[in-house]
């Protein structure tokens, strides 16, 4: 669905345990999020774990102009993916039990010569409440991570817009790629998901767009939000309830009537 993992070289390593996002998915699923901040581009902030570790935790939220039922469908239809998200070789459905339970495959490319594609196959559960979507994630097979715990929200906005929560923890498996440090894998994951992000966006906001172009606009201007991302990598905040909750817009105080 979104590809953030790169620079991946399979090892032994040992998995850590990810946090459980099952209360923050469901305090999501049952808030009201009319007031919620959310801007149109997509904005992430990065969260660790209880230990020091390659553990990464990464959220993002951004709204898109369309319907919630136009976001399901794409996301429902891996075909859509080769050509927008950048190394996607391969992507399709599998062992789709229902619309509500299914597994995508994808196949994506690694900057790394001589290397072999990374394979790669996510299970989504889809559970609908209070107008709300809400995608639990979890591995089924891979190479490239020991661990992976996700979800993502869409909430309809006022206006014909979209809002979109998502919430993963993954960790890499990195062998001697580990050499190029922590702040470099979790920055570039951020930049992997901020094109995919940006080409989902672009897709759904201008259907005349053809797949080419799509990526080009979405890999527009990499290089700045790469180096932001460095700097949000040194304020990464510990994952507790309240650090993750998005931010509200403040309430309006009604004037009183003389």
């Amino acid at each position: 669905m979104f590809f953030w993992i790169v620079y991946l070289i399979c090892t032994n390593a040992i998995a850590a345990s990810p946090p459980s996002l099952d209360k923050l998915a469901t305090k999501l699923l049952h808030s009201d999020l009319s007031s919620v901040k959310v801007s149109d581009e997509p904005e992430f902030q990065f969260f660790k774990g209880e230990k020091d570790t390659w553990l990464i935790g990464l959220r993002q939220s951004f709204r898109v102009h369309t319907s919630m039922q136009k976001f399901t469908a794409f996301l429902a239809n891996p075909k859509n993916y080769k050509g927008l998200f950048n190394g996607v070789l391969d992507a399709k459905l599998v062992n789709r039990k229902s619309k509500f339970k299914y597994s995508i495959y994808t196949e994506t490319s690694l900057p790394i010569p001589f290397m072999k594609p990374d394979r790669t196959t996510m299970h989504y559960e889809l559970k609908q409440s209070r107008g709300k979507a809400l995608y639990k994630i979890s591995l089924e097979d891979s190479k490239s991570l020991t661990s992976y715990t996700g979800f993502l929200l869409l909430a309809p906005l006022k206006g014909g817009y979209c809002y979109v929560y998502r919430f993963d923890f993954f960790e890499p498996n990195l062998g001697i790629v580990k050499i190029l440090g922590q702040e470099k894998i979790w920055s570039e994951s951020a930049v992997t998901a901020l094109q995919a992000d940006r080409a989902i966006k672009i897709f759904l906001e201008h259907p005349d767009w053809d797949g080419k172009k799509i990526n080009q606009k979405s890999n527009e201007d990499l290089d700045i939000s790469r180096a932001n991302y460095r700097e949000l990598y040194a304020s990464r905040a510990e994952f507790l309830l309240e650090n993750a909750l998005p931010q509200m817009l403040p309430k309006k105080v009604k004037s009183k009537k003389k």
